[in-house]
């Protein structure tokens, strides 16, 4: 793994309103659309911990293979790749939760399967935890009506049984366990699947593919409340399984994109959003 790649840590360019999440910076660039950079920054524990070699990469681009994948089960705010790191995506109203969908539950170091996937919602919060909540609470609320609730319950269960049904045919071991998913609606109220899906950061696999491998570190590592820092083993060791899990759902070798700031000036000038 080439540490010595300047990872991306933040970018600020000139191209619209920017907000900073923890891990991608997005630029409001009118239009009714969004430039997204996903950056290498890694978060675990709400906390942002520093950056992984490619992390970036492989989350753009595998959005962007699952958004493909997908659209015929629910419509997506996907429109398009500019560069390895960089996709644009169509604006929409953030509906304040996540949809989890497990089809597995853990048992100490255990992981069983569930006999069918059960959808499991938690709040998403601006600041601190998010928190499970259920289908009244959330109808109660008026976050959404019971309608609107269960088909998107029932697009993260589709969703969800299409990954896993083609992480059981790719590879053995390499099975999906949970993911998580987000929706947002469009100005004419239309349901849309957002932000990223099955990717490392928002999946559980068998084998630890994911960002699960780092939590279970961090945890093992802590000293009282603080976390410890990422070693340039632990950060080698996490990318590398971000990478396998890219090889086996694209079905193809991960190729690395390098120099990453003069590439995304020259790709968003080609586009048009710079000068």
């Amino acid at each position: 793994m080439n540490l010595s790649y300047q990872t991306i840590e933040r970018t600020d360019f000139p191209i619209g309103k920017r907000y900073e999440g923890k891990v991608r910076d997005v630029y409001d660039v009118g239009k009714g659309e969004l430039v997204i950079v996903t950056t290498d920054r890694i978060s675990a524990f709400d906390q942002v911990l520093g950056t992984i070699p490619y992390k970036g990469q492989i989350l753009n681009e595998l959005s962007a293979f699952w958004f493909e994948k997908t659209k015929q089960i629910v419509p997506n705010h996907f429109i398009k790749v500019i560069d390895p790191n960089i996709s644009v995506v169509r604006k929409l109203e953030r509906i304040p939760l996540e949809i989890i969908v497990r089809g597995h539950f853990r048992l100490g170091d255990v992981w069983q399967e569930l006999d069918e996937p059960i959808v499991t919602p938690t709040t998403k919060e601006k600041i601190g935890h998010d928190l499970p909540i259920d289908r009244d609470e959330i109808i109660k609320r008026k976050i959404l009506v019971e309608e609107e609730y269960d088909r998107i319950s029932g697009y993260a269960l589709e969703l969800f049984i299409f990954g896993r049904n083609l992480s059981y045919r790719l590879d053995e071991g390499f099975t999906l366990f949970d993911a998580k998913y987000e929706f947002g609606k469009d100005s004419a109220g239309n349901i849309i699947l957002m932000d990223e899906i099955h990717t490392p950061d928002c999946s559980r696999t068998q084998g630890q593919f994911d960002k699960e491998f780092l939590r279970e570190w961090l945890k093992k590592n802590k000293c009282g409340n603080s976390f410890p820092k990422m070693t340039n083993h632990i950060k080698r060791k996490t990318s590398s399984r971000y990478i396998k899990f890219h090889e086996v759902f694209m079905d193809k070798k991960f190729i690395p994109a390098e120099n990453p700031t003069e590439r995304m000036t020259e790709n968003l000038r080609k586009e048009g959003y710079l000068k």
